[in-house]
């Protein structure tokens, strides 16, 4: 095997799509035979929702048409992780999910009229972003999916100020430098950036 088929294997490289809208109501008719739909927020983020085999894309009137195109892409990719996976995805989330609710009814569980020791509220508000940070950035479909995004978002820039930038990104949400898969997830979506 050479290094490039080793370095690009096991990547998922989404179909390429071009948006050129941000009129949800178009963008919903284009999409009308997929499992995606859009709607309006504050800011543009996006969901796979497994149990309900959708995504859904939020955006707002000004949202660049490449950041839509990345979100749609990245949500495309945990639908394809999650089919391969023998949705295994849909049980995590829910696992995660209930994690950070037991938490949350354990701060709730506190009787209002002790005096709360702050260091137990602190200790259980950092176990709670702690998971959180786990859920949404720390396991390998995450990693795969957000190298996607970098190389994506940046694939017309120098590849050192581009790395350099995800690295920095990666740690100011995750206080973690990319480990040694998502590295080789960035690496592999470079060598195919043209086609992303």
């Amino acid at each position: 095997m050479t290094f490039k088929d080793y370095i690009s294997e096991g990547i998922i490289v989404p179909t390429k799509i071009k948006i050129t809208t941000t009129d949800i109501k178009k963008l919903n008719k284009i999409f009308k035979d997929t499992i995606i739909e859009f709607d309006y927020d504050t800011g543009e983020h996006g969901a796979y929702l497994p149990q309900f085999n959708k995504i859904v894309i939020y955006i707002t009137k000004e949202s660049p048409f490449s950041i839509i195109e990345a979100l749609i892409q990245h949500e495309i990719i945990h639908s394809i992780q999650d089919k391969k996976s023998g949705m295994r995805m849909n049980k995590t989330i829910q696992t995660e999910f209930q994690s950070m609710q037991d938490l949350m009814d354990e701060v709730d569980d506190l009787d209002d009229d002790d005096e709360i020791d702050s260091y137990i509220l602190v200790d259980l508000m950092k176990k709670y972003n702690d998971l959180h940070t786990k859920a949404k950035y720390l396991n390998d479909e995450e990693r795969m999916t957000y190298a996607y995004m970098f190389v994506k978002l940046r694939r017309n820039d120098d590849f050192k100020k581009v790395i350099n930038k995800a690295n920095e990104d990666w740690y100011k949400w995750t206080k973690q430098k990319m480990n040694k898969k998502m590295m080789k997830y960035f690496y592999s979506y470079w060598m195919v950036k043209d086609s992303l």
